[in-house]
């Protein structure tokens, strides 16, 4: 099942500043729901769709976006 959503997300993360970019990405996957944390050391520009069907979600705080 991981391998089937992991195939159907269309996202291509650019990198806004020079430098070597470095992530970490966290899953947590049940039938019916996925948590996922993403932490990148540079500003990027995030394009692209998630699976038919999933809702994403996205929380601001003063020093991250979760």
């Amino acid at each position: 099942m991981l391998n089937q959503l992991a195939r159907e997300w269309e996202l291509d993360f650019i990198q806004l500043r020079p430098g070597n970019l470095s992530v970490s990405l966290s899953q947590f996957i049940t039938s019916n729901f996925q948590l996922g944390q993403t932490s990148f050391n540079y500003a990027v520009k995030q394009e692209g769709r998630s699976p038919e069907g999933v809702w994403t979600f996205a929380f601001p705080n003063d020093v991250s976006i979760y």
